[in-house]
């Protein structure tokens, strides 16, 4: 025993310095279990955190990974909300040893410190010999640009200990896995944590495991092992995936958007302003996921490496070429690939396209399924980071190596600094949040014992919708639209036969601005902080709408830059040119008959078409008054519909711009 810790001390005291950065960047707050506040305050995280509180009321189903909660009545998987499937089943099995308020992120990040931390010690151990050394080289992976800025925006993918763990096995080969059997069961577990963790790292281990079996091959010309090695890493990652319910329910893998998230072939050198010395460079807008700045420390350390190496002509006494050519050359094969990948197919220069080239549609697909590529060039940064550690200091004479790991170290962590105050200030104070859930008015609902379900009319932006899935799901309610990548349900059909037969169980929710749906005398109408809440149940504690309020049955759309073509806003206002069309409001609407109002300027001769579902459905406009500042005309809805839109266009020969200021469609009950 202590021989093992003896020979590991440094990995040991890199993990133990993994988990002291982490608090003290992060703070000790976020690893109190019973506090989600700071998980509510974020965007995705909220998405996070709410996705393992539906998954944790679901009962036991398979796949293993499915929740009828969050698109009710639709089975989906947590694969999808990034709630981290392999820590959502484990603290599930717990669940009723657990306090009602439960969240595991903060120890999912602390985990996620340490791991890097020793992992890039064992990495660096492959080619240090001092543990000074080793420990010093382990902060630039602990503290990567990227594992930081990932950490608590996008937890799961800051999980980047499972790089490191691919990267292990490929430089260590025979050392770490001295038998076929040995190689089989790493890869394989690595294979379940990434699809356990998130669906990216699949195919970042994936591109490592190739250049591993490359120089296993040429180390052993045994091509029959390798391939072993890679159907056994396939075939555990596809059957973890269907047993998590990856495949299962309304699931599209194709977005269309390849290349729009993607790597710039400038980005180790660009800051994005997260550093203290370099600027952000030019890129396309949504080149973010391809955030791959080095830092000032490394770029230092690798500008050292190269010179020396250089210089010499010759390797070092402690850091051989020849002797690892063959690993070097795999290890660039994989840089190489991660780059392309990363790139996409449209490679890109700063703001200049250098070159998009074709696909085979069977690629494009597969590709397409991983479209945030950028986030590949995280493979060629540890990569870097190893090389530069490893030759930057072992170009230099013993005595000096650690003055140069040392001054390289304080270079990338004053680089480093504005993104760590930034991340420390943001979450080590106790942060507040009130919500829905928090909110007396809407915590009268809990009253009702019968109530199961949360249905919201129309769709609503994450800001809005992450409080009504927090008052749903703390409760033990479904709601019937969430945030989750990649899932596609058109849940305002199956919100349709709500508005004429509504359910005793289910609570309804408006945004004021569209509350057409709100004339069934069915239910009971409450205006609770800008919202209409329908309720079958009249409820003693809070005050009903009377039936004929301003507020119900009407919707008043919004102008806000969308829906329109030949125009524009401007403080709420549209200005439609010759020729332009304004679309919209989209409204949820009951079978009945409608009035509609439209205010402005220049509206004697515009042209008006009603319709829903993108024109199957048309309406007859009837009964029309104008003037050039007041349109009026009649609508009558055969059927129910969740997409009513009112088509305006200012035709082609108008002198003037046709002004827009209110339009609003009114029920008649």
């Amino acid at each position: 025993m202590r021989k093992t810790i003896r020979d590991n001390r440094a990995v040991l005291l890199s993990a133990a310095l993994g988990s002291f950065l982490f608090l003290c960047i992060y703070g000790v707050n976020i690893l109190n279990p019973g506090y989600d506040s700071w998980l509510m305050r974020g965007g995705d995280m909220a998405q996070h955190y709410l996705g393992w509180v539906a998954y944790r009321h679901s009962p036991w189903t398979f796949p293993l990974g499915m929740t009828e909660y969050l698109e009710y009545p639709y089975p989906v998987s947590i694969v999808f909300t990034d709630s981290i499937p392999l820590f959502a089943m484990l603290f599930k099995l717990l669940s009723p040893l657990l306090p009602p308020v439960f969240q595991y992120f903060g120890l999912w990040g602390f985990l996620c410190f340490t791991l890097n931390g020793a992992l890039a010690a064992k990495l660096l151990a492959r080619y240090l010999k001092k543990d000074s050394h080793i420990v010093l080289g382990s902060v630039f992976f602990i503290l990567s640009f990227q594992a930081v800025s990932r950490m608590f925006v996008h937890t799961s993918l800051a999980s980047h200990w499972l790089i490191l763990a691919a990267m292990a096995a490929f430089v260590y080969q025979d050392a770490l896995l001295p038998t076929r059997r040995a190689g089989l069961l790493w890869w394989g577990i690595l294979a379940f944590l990434c699809s356990t963790i998130h669906l990216y790292f699949i195919p970042m281990c994936g591109i490592v495991l190739l250049g591993y079996c490359l120089l296993y091959y040429l180390n052993k010309k045994d091509w029959k092992t390798p391939l072993l090695f890679l159907f056994t890493y396939l075939a555990v990652a596809l059957v973890t995936l269907w047993m998590l319910g990856s495949f299962t329910g309304e699931i599209s893998y194709l977005t269309s958007t390849l290349g729009q998230f993607s790597f710039n072939l400038n980005s180790f050198f660009d800051s994005m302003d997260t550093g203290l010395f370099f600027p952000a460079l030019k890129s396309f807008p949504d080149q973010y996921e391809g955030y791959a700045y080095l830092g000032a420390g490394i770029l230092t350390l690798l500008a050292i490496a190269v010179s020396g190496l250089i210089r010499t002509c010759l390797p070092s006494r402690r850091f051989s070429l020849r002797r690892h050519k063959k690993t070097l050359f795999c290890a660039a094969l994989i840089c190489l690939a991660a780059v392309i990948v990363a790139a996409s197919p449209t490679v890109t220069w700063g703001q200049t396209v250098l070159i998009t080239y074709p696909l085979p549609s069977v690629v494009h697909k597969v590709w397409d399924a991983f479209r945030s590529s950028g986030r590949f060039s995280w493979i060629c940064i540890y990569f870097i980071f190893l090389f530069a550690v490893c030759a930057g200091a072992g170009t230099a004479m013993p005595r000096i190596k650690t003055g140069i790991l040392a001054v390289c170290l304080a270079l990338q962590l004053m680089d480093l600094s504005p993104l760590l105050k930034e991340r420390h200030d943001w979450l080590s104070p106790v942060l507040e949040y009130y919500g829905p859930a928090q909110s007396g008015s809407w915590d009268a609902f809990r009253e009702i014992g019968a109530l199961r379900h949360v249905l919201v009319y129309p769709d609503m932006e994450w800001s809005e919708l992450k409080g009504f899935a927090e008052l749903a799901l703390k409760n033990g309610w479904t709601i019937n639209q969430f945030y989750m990548a990649r899932v596609q349900i058109d849940f305002k059909t199956e919100a349709l036969p709500h508005m004429t037969s509504p359910r005793e169980d289910t609570l309804y929710i408006w945004k004021t601005d569209n509350t057409l749906a709100c004339t069934n005398r069915l239910l009971t109408y409450y205006e609770i902080n800008g919202y209409i809440a329908g309720l079958s149940s009249p409820l003693s504690s809070l005050e009903a709408l009377s039936p004929d309020s301003e507020l119900l049955g009407r919707c008043t759309a919004r102008f806000e830059g969308q829906n329109l073509t030949a125009g524009h806003d401007e403080d709420g206002v549209r200005y439609l040119e010759p020729g332009g069309t304004s679309y919209g409001p989209y409204a949820s609407a009951p079978a009945g008959s409608y009035q509609v109002l439209i205010r402005g300027e220049n509206l004697a001769g515009v042209s008006f078409q009603c319709f829903a579902r993108g024109g199957e459905l048309r309406f007859p406009v009837q009964n029309i008054t104008r003037d050039s500042g007041e349109v009026r005309f009649e609508l009558f809805l055969s059927e129910a519909v969740t997409n009513l839109e009112i088509a305006i266009t200012n035709p082609e020969e108008a002198a003037e711009d046709a002004v827009i200021r209110e339009l609003t469609i009114f029920s008649e009950r």
